[in-house]
């Protein structure tokens, strides 16, 4: 069995599909498909159920045990190839959203690495962050959802890390006084629509008519620079807003605008604890270097 062939399982245990999988590992289908069925053979059993008309294939019991085999055998694959560096590295998953990531993380996760850190930068979903800290493909995971309809995955907890105001970002003026705009002044038919969290578009649904169209609705931040551009505007975390108004955008503050939104951290018991622990102390550090009424760490 070769690393190779491992590195396929575990894509496709990982992202549930043949074509995701083989995506992620630039390889084609049909290529993946071989690797999958070799180690099947050689293992004399089914690793994963396919049902006719479905995309998706789920671990069989079997392929469930072997799963924590090849995670060992990968960790064992990796440690080998970090005897051959000069200085040993401490690895890290981290996870989060995009906008979080860029604007709020970047700066710490340079510095980490400058520490002798090895960081893996994953964007994620909410929903999929539980799931991949349960198979232990996430060390750490920062995400913006705390009800989740699913039991908590064994040895996952989960604690409020921070939270920010909303504020409004355009590279025009909107109609303000001394920096603050109210919900009625602004044009609907104008907005970056992004969706941040399922508390921000309950608000927004309450206050603006649905039946007028934003410029364009996105699920990922990194895509907003392209749209907010003349007068359109949009509703950022203030940090994101920060990141817009160094790039020349002005930013206001929102009469009775949306709930803030909190970020919540996920972390699994003893799992690296004390990497861990210094990377959200140096999170901590850099929240509190912002205006308290803007951002708020809920570190204690």
């Amino acid at each position: 069995m070769t690393q190779l062939e491992i590195e396929a399982f575990l894509a496709v245990a990982k992202y549930n599909t043949l074509s995701a999988a083989a995506q992620k590992l630039f390889i084609t289908q049909p290529a993946l498909t071989r690797r999958i069925q070799t180690m099947e053979e050689e293992m004399g059993c089914a690793l994963f159920v396919r049902q006719k008309g479905h995309r998706e294939i789920q671990l069989t019991p079997k392929g469930v045990k072997f799963y924590h085999v090849a995670q060992k055998w990968q960790r064992l694959q990796a440690e080998m190839n970090a005897l051959r560096n000069v200085q040993e590295r401490e690895y890290l998953s981290i996870a989060a959203t995009d906008s979080v990531l860029h604007n709020i993380l970047s700066e710490l996760l340079v510095e980490f690495t400058r520490q002798g850190y090895l960081l893996e930068l994953n964007n994620a979903f909410s929903e999929t962050a539980f799931q991949f800290m349960e198979k232990e493909l996430y060390d750490l995971a920062f995400i913006a959802i705390q009800d989740y309809t699913q039991p908590m995955p064994e040895g996952t907890q989960i604690h409020p890390a921070y939270s920010e105001v909303f504020v409004a970002v355009s590279f025009s003026e909107l109609p303000n006084t001394d920096g603050r705009v109210t919900v009625s002044s602004l044009d609907a038919s104008k907005e970056v629509l992004l969706r941040w969290n399922k508390e921000f578009m309950a608000w927004h649904r309450a206050r603006f008519d649905e039946t007028v169209e934003p410029v364009v609705i996105l699920e990922y931040f990194s895509l907003s620079r392209y749209f907010l551009t003349g007068d359109a505007w949009m509703f950022t975390p203030y940090v994101t807003g920060l990141r817009f108004a160094q790039m020349g955008a002005h930013m206001y503050d929102v009469v009775d605008g949306p709930p803030n939104q909190i970020i919540y951290c996920l972390t699994n018991n003893g799992r690296k604890e004390a990497a861990i622990q210094r990377f959200l102390d140096m999170l901590d550090r850099h929240l509190r270097t912002m205006p308290p009424d803007k951002v708020q760490s809920f570190r204690e």
